[in-house]
């Protein structure tokens, strides 16, 4: 394994801190139970290595602009703040008792993997973005077999196009899902503009406008974060939510 320093704005940084990967094949090594200041992989791949307790600042899963890959990995305990996906496929890995923040998955496959603990602020793509798709060869991302029925979700997003019925959620939590999205938004449009209280219709139409942007985009089922509704528009977002739950069960 090389470890490699690199300077950043004007700190020195120490170089114990920083772990910088590239390049290389690993089997069965461990990179855990260590704190990073940061961290950056690319074009590595990575099968039954532990990044157990691991504990980071920030971070980059699949720097560059070819994949890494983590086969039958595991980050148990690992607690951190921000990380890009980049362009990373993680396979048959374990995320038990996680705390990860601001995990951005653009360009990320995830498959069979499992989850407890906590995931915040997780954007998850079904769909690879137009500029990363020459450097990959694909457009989609590979989106199954996730288990996170043991997972505290918070203001995470589905979108895409990622297929919810391959995955698998708790049965009740602070989450709605809306199996039939296009159906159920555009019952609940025809709704809401027939509410006589111009002040929630105006309130609820922001919401409203990224759900079905979100369906526009592919995504045919929603997610639905009932915990992360904003305060001031709590009753009017949850009547919404109301809506289309009673839309989608009717379909």
């Amino acid at each position: 394994m090389e470890v490699h320093a690199r300077t950043v704005g004007w700190e020195k940084p120490d170089p114990s801190k920083r772990l910088v990967l590239k390049n290389q094949t690993f089997i069965g090594e461990s990179f855990g139970n260590r704190e990073w200041r940061s961290f950056s992989i690319e074009g590595c791949q990575f099968e039954r290595c532990s990044f157990e307790n691991m504990r980071s600042e920030s971070g980059c899963w699949g720097a560059g602009k070819v994949m890494s890959t983590y086969i039958d990995c595991v980050f148990d305990g690992a607690k951190i703040n921000y990380m890009s996906a980049g362009h990373s496929r993680f396979e048959k890995c374990s995320f038990e008792k996680v705390n990860l923040k601001d995990w951005w998955g653009f360009s990320m496959e995830l498959v069979d993997c499992t989850f407890s603990g906590k995931l915040t602020k997780v954007i998850i793509n079904g769909t690879v973005p137009p500029e990363d798709a020459i450097d990959l060869g694909r457009t989609r991302n590979e989106i199954r077999g996730n288990d996170f029925t043991r997972t505290k979700l918070s203001d995470v997003g589905f979108r895409t196009g990622v297929d919810l019925t391959l995955q698998k959620f708790a049965d009740n939590g602070p989450h709605l899902i809306i199996w039939h999205a296009e159906e159920a938004v555009a019952t609940a449009r025809k709704q809401i503009n027939r509410w006589s209280n111009l002040e929630e219709r105006q309130s609820v139409m922001s919401t409203l406008g990224i759900l079905e942007t979100m369906v526009a985009e592919g995504q045919k089922q929603l997610f639905l974060d009932l915990a992360n509704i904003g305060r001031a528009r709590r009753p009017v977002v949850a009547k919404l939510y109301t809506l289309l739950q009673e839309a989608d069960t009717h379909l």
